[in-house]
């Protein structure tokens, strides 16, 4: 196999461990945003709890 050859593969496979390192992060950034979302529900189920203590103690 010559130098070009040999190169060629080296950048095929560089190429390839790129797209899976695209692919999982694209991944990464779905499941963070399902996070966050879960996060700021939690958030506001808290606040309508705190409000709802508060109503009470009045």
């Amino acid at each position: 196999m010559n130098e070009t050859r040999k190169h060629m593969y080296y950048l095929l496979e560089k190429m390839r461990e790129l797209d899976s390192q695209i692919i999982a992060g694209e991944n990464a950034k779905k499941d963070l945003k399902l996070l966050e979302e879960q996060f700021y529900e939690l958030c506001e189920e808290a606040i309508e709890e705190d409000e709802n203590a508060r109503s009470l103690e009045n």
